[in-house]
């Protein structure tokens, strides 16, 4: 056997070896994480004004419970995910339902995590005394693992995808940054600061034990790391830390037997555990059928290879995916993914006994170890998500490093020795280490391109679920929700075909019927869209959605007992349904019940509908019942929620007219004329605001502007010959008004009006009241 030193990428068992630490000044190990912090923040600010996608809607939108803001309190922290809730309540006291401030803390959790990963691996290959290789490259290898993790258009989910940001990033970060507080108090030789350290990773422990449960596999990733990358397989080494490995294992599973409970782990491990389909999302033969732990097991062999080769080859890569259990474990989709993972796992185990290539061990231990939760005898009702690698993509994502860095090392050498390149390189003021550096950020860029291409998915959700139709054609989820964003976007027709072929995929989903429904409504195609609704209801009895949905179009039947009793079904099921509230108000309006009504209007805004378009529509509903004070205050606050629509400034100010409260009517009026100078009501109400506050010369001048404009007001010539009259012009208000009995054409109402005041001018000077459009 030769004794030659190895100084590749073979580990060398030679316990004695030893390897200098390079000593690297401050700014040379800020620089790397500084500027791909800065390239992150660039590739991904396009993408943070997008609007919420999917799952967002139902967990952030739709969540009613994300407006209850409250502080810190020792109450919350006995309830799973709490710290993932409070973070989006700051979120919601920030903008509501902007979605840039989600966006934005999403990228800082994205950005601290590859912070956090560079330090944990600078930190451990630096000290290896075992492999001069990865020692001396630590810099390099943590350099491009950092920019890996940053850049990959995988990760995009965790920035895009908010809600799961809030779980899988979050409990990443702090996984991360319980790793980093082990190597620190394995590197220490302080008592007092390996005390101190210890308190910060009881404090990290529990936060991560509070985001997401994949956390549960932290412990198993510490010894992992300890014995590869900090004892370097010295057990005499590795002993020394066992009580820390206790302490931070008892801090995990005591927290997940507090929060999910023994028996959970129980039907776990007795493989009891089961899970049913999701609406539109069917994984088994027939939509009743549960997803058993074993069936659930055979089927995610061909995940776990999906997961690591989307790392490879991105382009592919979806929010969702059509596939199915496999049908056994001798399927083709079962039995050779089964292969390729025992081959890769003889690998690992052959390696790890022959103590050779720990990095390439190391990292496919850390992957397996954090797939493996969600890709084995748990089952879901997702079989396949791609945000599930996050945390896992660290291990894998050191392997590609080290083997770029070798690439980069080969490919610097060739450069170095052209004269032409030789003669730059040898001006620079940069180190070997730092142009290598360069050199690796320069070939990775493009993955920047990809992510900010990527990204664009989720712009629109008409792009979102186009995209996944696309490369999920069997999944009837994807052409229901596509069906909503064509509706949304006014393409009816497109959205019934889109209905129809979600049906057709799953005859047993209750959304798309609800939602052709909707689509029928607007074709006038009233009798179908109840024949639907009763359809979905039939086959999801507990649908709130569906049962507004049929009272409202109840009420255009005039069948309001049976509307009401949907009303009060929706509102069982979902108390703080918004638009059921604001439907029960309309029925309760066109009954004539205004007080009934106006409680219900109250009450969507106090639900889920406390947005703009609640408040317009409570304020409406105000000037409907002639409460223009309490309709100012509704106009005002949807107003203050971002609505812009000139028709509430135009309501707000008709209802500060009728409290007189006249100088903020006018500021209005003249606001909205000067916007749009053509339309004959802004201007009409103006010049009565100004003939109110006696301003007769600017009123007459608006009315005679009114009187010219497309679609005018008729009343316009009658105030025009009012505040002639008390202008004390009475023969010209007299002589305008005959003319305007003669007019030919002009409807008798009209003409009789303007002889009424005709003579009430010849009779009286008895003032007329004054009204608005």
């Amino acid at each position: 056997m030769s004794n030659k030193k190895r100084t590749g990428f073979d580990n060398s068992n030679a316990p004695k070896s030893t390897v200098m630490e390079k000593k690297y000044k401050l700014w040379e190990l800020l620089l790397p994480p500084s500027i791909l912090s800065i390239l992150t923040t660039i590739f991904y600010w396009p993408s943070l004004k997008y609007p919420f996608q999917f799952d967002d809607i139902a967990h952030i939108t739709k969540n009613f419970s994300i407006r209850q803001y409250t502080s810190w309190s020792i109450a919350s922290l006995f309830h799973p995910r709490w710290f993932a809730d409070w973070l989006n309540k700051i979120n919601y006291k920030m903008g509501e339902f902007n979605p840039f401030p989600f966006r934005c803390t999403n990228l800082m959790i994205h950005i601290l995590s590859g912070i956090a990963l560079f330090t944990v691996i600078y930190l451990l290959l630096s000290r290896l005394k075992k492999n001069e290789f990865l020692q001396k490259n630590s810099l390099i290898i943590a350099s491009i693992t950092t920019a890996l993790f940053l850049l990959h258009p995988v990760q995009t989910q965790l920035v895009s995808y908010v809600i799961q940001a809030r779980l899988e990033g979050l409990a990443t970060l702090f996984v991360l940054l319980s790793m980093l507080t082990i190597i620190l108090i394995a590197r220490s030789t302080n008592t007092g600061a390996k005390i101190l350290l210890s308190i910060l990773l009881i404090f990290f422990s529990l936060i991560s034990c509070s985001t997401k449960e994949i956390v549960i596999i932290a412990p198993f990733l510490a010894l992992t790391l300890d014995w590869f990358l900090i004892a370097e397989q010295s057990w005499e080494d590795f002993k020394t830390r066992i009580w820390l490995h206790v302490l931070f294992s008892v801090l995990v599973f005591g927290s997940y037997l507090y929060y999910q409970n023994v028996q959970w782990f129980v039907q776990i491990f007795s493989l009891k555990l089961t899970a049913s389909n999701n609406r539109g999302n069917i994984l088994t033969q027939s939509a009743t059928q549960m997803i058993t732990p074993m069936h659930y097991l055979i089927s995610e062999f061909k995940v776990i290879l999906h997961y690591l080769f989307i790392f490879i080859w991105p382009f592919g890569i979806s929010v969702e995916y059509d596939w199915k259990l496999a049908s056994g474990f001798f399927a083709m989709d079962s039995f050779f993914p089964f292969l390729a993972l025992a081959a890769i796992g003889f690998t690992v185990i052959k390696l790890a006994l022959k103590k050779q290539f720990e990095y390439l061990t190391f990292g496919l231990i850390w992957f397996f170890i954090t797939i493996a939760p969600r890709s084995s005898i748990i089952p879901s009702a997702e079989l396949i998500c791609d945000y599930k690698t996050y945390l896992a993509s660290v291990g894998w994502l050191l392997i590609f490093a080290v083997v770029i860095t070798k690439g980069i090392n080969y490919l610097y050498e060739k450069i170095s020795i052209n004269p032409n390149f030789a003669t730059i390189l040898a001006k620079t003021t940069l180190s070997k280490e730092q142009n290598k550096i360069i050199l690796a950020f320069l070939i990775l860029l493009p993955l920047g391109i990809f992510t900010i291409s990527r990204n664009k998915v989720w712009s629109s959700s008409e792009a979102f679920w186009e995209d996944i139709t696309i490369k999920a054609p069997l999944k009837a989820r994807g052409w229901n929700n596509l069906g909503v964003a064509k509706g949304e976007g006014g393409k009816w027709d497109a959205a019934i075909v889109c209905y129809k072929e979600a049906i057709r995929l799953d005859g047993m989903y209750a959304d798309p019927w609800s939602n052709l429904a909707v689509a029928y409504s607007t074709k006038n195609e009233v009798d179908l869209a109840i024949d639907a609704l009763k359809t979905a209801i039939r086959i999801f009895p507990n649908y709130p959605e569906a049962y507004n949905n049929l009272g409202s179009f109840l009420i255009m039947k005039k069948d309001y007992a049976l509307a009401e009793r949907c009303f009060f079904t929706a509102l069982q099921l979902r108390p703080y349904y918004g638009k059921a509230h604001m439907n029960l108000g309309r029925l309760y309006l066109e009954k004539g019940e205004g007080e009934k009504a106006y409680q219900c209007f109250l009450s969507s805004v106090k639900g889920d509908l406390d947005n703009a378009l609640g408040y317009q529509i409570l304020g409406e509903a105000c000037i409907k019942m002639q409460k223009y004070k309490e309709g100012a205050v509704a106009f005002e606050t949807a107003i203050s929620k971002g609505s812009s629509n000139p028709q509430t400034y135009f309501n707000l100010a008709n209802c500060y007219f009728m409290v007189n409260d006249l100088d903020k009517a006018e500021n209005i009026y003249e606001k909205l004329t000067q916007a749009e100078p053509q339309n004959s009501q802004y201007i009409y109400n103006l010049a009565e605001t100004k003939l109110k506050r006696e301003n007769y010369v600017a009123a007459l001048d608006a009315f005679n502007k009114a009187k010219n404009l497309p679609n005018a007001i008729a009343n316009s010539h009658l105030r025009i010959a009012l505040c002639l009259e008390k202008l004390g012009r009475t023969d010209e208000a007299k002589n305008y008004l005959k003319q305007l009995t003669n007019i030919a054409g002009a409807p008798d109402w009209f003409k009789l009006a303007a002889n009424n005041e005709l003579n009430r001018i010849g009779n009286s000077k008895n003032n007329s009241n004054v009204r608005i459009a």
